[in-house]
């Protein structure tokens, strides 16, 4: 048997003997110039078979999964960790490098099996005394980590990833931290970001590393964009531009540069966007970053199409369109996300141009691939064009259609809950910051408090030297003692409030959202049975009676409606999440629009409305203007008795239009208000009109916020004739609005 055993093992080696001489030949003079008595040892001979497995990785995948298996066999067999370590990266490179390895197609059955050779790997070289290798063996498993969406192994991995790097010196663990820092970004963790982005300016701070403010500045920037703080996301790109370029790199002056475009388009701030814009295309171009260059122009295209260049903008769009393509290997006929967003700012450009027809071909090619794009508010800006090129060409039916499905996308849950959740980021960075001013102010106080130490030591040696008595050392105990019982007390008193306080607060934020989610829920079905009874009404012939109640049913949804829309406007304003946009808009439009939607209510009460409203142009937020028209009118149907006369007119005077709301009822408690006098509106309650109409009092409280907001004001007052009006104003030229 031990005879066996022996001629065995020898044709064993006689075989890889065979097998490293043809190796030799193949691997040319690393190999075959080593002298034979220096033969290849467990981890060389593994790093060997790994160069050899990586070579067929772009093409023989079974010879490079045979190489593999015969370095996993040489490493087990060397049992050393490093050899170990070595080749369980190999294979965690192979899974999550290559497209299609050898028995696999699933990308997530790749990352999974990249990371459990990952986390081989790392438990190995945790036993080697070698952190530089841990740390990037743990910054490879962190990417396969988090492409696998395992959250709490992504954040135990950063965590092991900074504590190693420690040792390697400031630099290295900066780098740790940043990667991290970029891995929260990119998923939208923008509290955590930060408080690695705060950690690391500290560090390079304490060590006078200025070559890396650069990059901690523009990711803090972005993290700004991102909550819409502009101001503090163009302050922080700015801190990026004015560092020395040589300590910057281009690479992040190139971002720099882009969230400086974009906050400028988001202020319609157009000349310097387009500066940066252009400028962020050079810089693209000079370090070969296509990815961005795609995303650049199209923003470049949005700019020129808000000046007005619409035939440059055109150009930019096409441009972006093409080296998307040709960068994501799209055939002439396909399309992804991206470019559909960009044919969308396209279509928009042609339809502002007064081109219908080209807008029209580029919306086919979008909605012939819609089933690509994922996000809602690209759906809804989808739709919101169809609906716009449809009304272009008098095709309604068809333009309604599209703003139904406008709808489904615009008013959902879903983005409610994105703006408070981004609201609660906002907060979580305001009150880091504020925690770091504490922690200063507390040093601060610290340096004091031993200044103030030191002085009393001096005064109680002198106190010792006059021989104060025993008396006066036992009172001013005393009196300390109620100093800090009252002191105690007032503690106490001030926890108290301070949880009266955040009670209170969570109290209201849990109203507001509560009736901005009832409000929406509740509109869109009321808004849409109204349409089903006025097309009953129009279009099918009924009898007297259910005509009546036809009309009745229209008439109650149609003040339900008005009422959720109040509630929705109160709610947001309430929330702080409604934003004033302004714009040149007819006023005569809109008291017409109005004055039909109020048809109705018009008719029950056989009211006369006096409409001397003309063309006249205004610079204000259509949609709030139109929600104070309509509140206005509303009000004055109210309290008009039947075959009563409610009036609107309009006047301009001193860059700024009037807009008068009459009424011929009995006015606003005319014992106690002389005519011709202004009435103060907080004063005002909700009472029943003529015809024991209720309210909910939001409607005069909204106009009044809105007419701020628009740079305006609005007031109220009896009229000699009797009745009461109501007036407000808006600028007829850009001004800035309360918002």
């Amino acid at each position: 048997m031990p005879v066996q055993r022996f001629r065995s093992h020898s044709i064993v080696i006689a075989i890889a003997v065979l097998l490293f001489a043809v190796e030799a030949v193949v691997a040319g003079p690393a190999l075959a110039d080593r002298p034979a008595s220096q033969p290849l040892n467990g981890e060389e001979l593994v790093a060997h078979l790994e160069m050899r497995s990586r070579e067929h990785w772009a093409g023989s995948q079974d010879s490079a999964m045979r190489y593999l298996r015969w370095a996993m066999e040489e490493a087990s067999r060397d049992g050393g960790h490093g050899a170990l370590a070595q080749v369980c990266m190999s294979l965690g490179d192979y899974y999550c490098t290559v497209e299609h390895p050898s028995g696999l197609s699933d990308s997530m059955s790749r990352y999974k099996l990249g990371f459990d050779y990952y986390r081989r790997a790392c438990e190995h070289m945790a036993l080697l005394d070698e952190p530089e290798r841990l740390c990037a063996a743990l910054k490879k498993i962190i990417d396969a980590a988090n492409r696998l969406g395992l959250h709490g192994e992504t954040d135990r991995y950063i965590a092991l990833r900074i504590s190693s790097a420690k040792p390697l010196g400031f630099e290295q663990l900066g780098e740790a931290m940043l990667d991290a820092a970029t891995l929260y970004i990119n998923k939208s963790d923008y509290s955590k970001a930060m408080a690695h982005l705060m950690e690391v300016l500290d560090l390079y701070k304490s060590n006078s590393y200025a070559k890396g403010y650069g990059g901690v500045y523009y990711r803090v920037g972005y993290i700004h964009l991102m909550l819409h703080n502009y101001d503090m996301a163009k302050s922080y790109a700015r801190k990026v531009l004015s560092l020395p370029p040589e300590e910057t790199g281009d690479f992040i002056v190139c971002n720099a540069s882009n969230v400086m475009n974009i906050v400028f388009i988001e202020q319609q701030n157009y000349d310097s966007a387009l500066f940066y814009s252009n400028k962020t295309m050079a810089l693209c171009a000079k370090i070969g970053d296509t990815v961005r260059l795609v995303d650049v122009l199209n923003n470049s295209g949005y700019v020129y199409s808000h000046m007005g260049q619409y035939f440059d903008a055109i150009k930019e769009y096409n441009k972006s369109i093409e080296l998307a393509k040709r960068i994501r290997h799209l055939g002439p006929d396909d399309e992804d996300a991206g470019t559909l967003n960009t044919r969308n700012n396209k279509a928009l450009a042609f339809l502002d141009w007064g081109r219908v027809y080209e807008a029209e071909q580029e919306m086919k090619i979008v909605q012939n691939n819609i089933r690509e794009i994922q996000s809602y508010r690209n759906l809804d800006e989808t739709y919101g064009i169809l609906a716009a090129i449809a009304q272009r060409k008098h095709d309604y039916r068809r333009a309604y259609g599209y703003m139904c499905q406008q709808r489904i996308y615009s008013d959902s849950l879903y983005n409610s809950e994105i703006t408070a959740s981004v609201l609660e980021l906002q907060m979580r960075f305001e009150s880091m910051e504020k925690e770091r001013e504490n922690n200063l102010l507390k040093s601060d106080l610290q340096k004091q408090e031993r200044t103030k130490s030191i002085i009393i030591i001096v005064l109680a040696l002198l106190v010792l030297l006059l021989s104060i008595t025993i008396l006066v050392v036992w009172n001013a105990k005393k009196h300390n003692r109620v100093v800090q019982h009252k002191n105690m007390l007032l503690q106490q008193a001030q926890e108290e409030l301070l949880r009266a306080n955040t009670q209170m607060d969570l109290a209201n934020n849990t109203k507001d959202r509560l009736f901005a989610i009832i409000a929406h829920d509740i509109k869109n079905p009321c808004a849409a049975i109204v349409d089903f009874c006025d097309k009953l009404d129009a279009s099918n012939p009924i009898a007297a009676d259910q005509h009546e109640l036809v009309g009745l049913i229209s008439e109650g949804l149609r003040n339900l409606y008005a009422m959720l829309d109040n509630l929705l406007q109160w709610s947001r304003m309430q929330m702080g999440i409604m934003r004033i946009v302004p714009s040149r808009v007819d006023i005569g439009a809109i008291a017409s629009r109005e004055a039909q939607n109020l048809e109705l209510n018009l008719r029950k009460k056989q009211i006369h409305l006096d409409n001397r409203v003309g063309s006249l142009y205004v610079y204000a937020e259509e949609n709030s203007v139109g929600i104070i028209v309509r509140n206005l009118l509303h009000n004055a149907i109210k309290f008009t008795p039947h075959g009563g006369e409610v009036g609107i007119s309009a006047s301009q005077s001193g860059g700024m239009a009037e807009i008068v709301v009459s009424d011929t009822g009995a006015g606003i408690s005319p014992a106690e208000n002389p005519p011709n006098v202004p009435i103060d509106l907080e004063k005002l309650k909700s009472i029943a009109g003529t015809d024991s109409e209720s309210g909910t009092g939001l409607g005069l409280s909204i106009c009044r916020e809105l007419v701020l907001k628009n740079g305006g004001r609005l007031w109220a007052e009896n009229r000699p004739e009797g009745g009461a009006q109501f007036r407000f104003t808006l600028p007829l030229e850009p001004s800035v609005p309360y918002n």
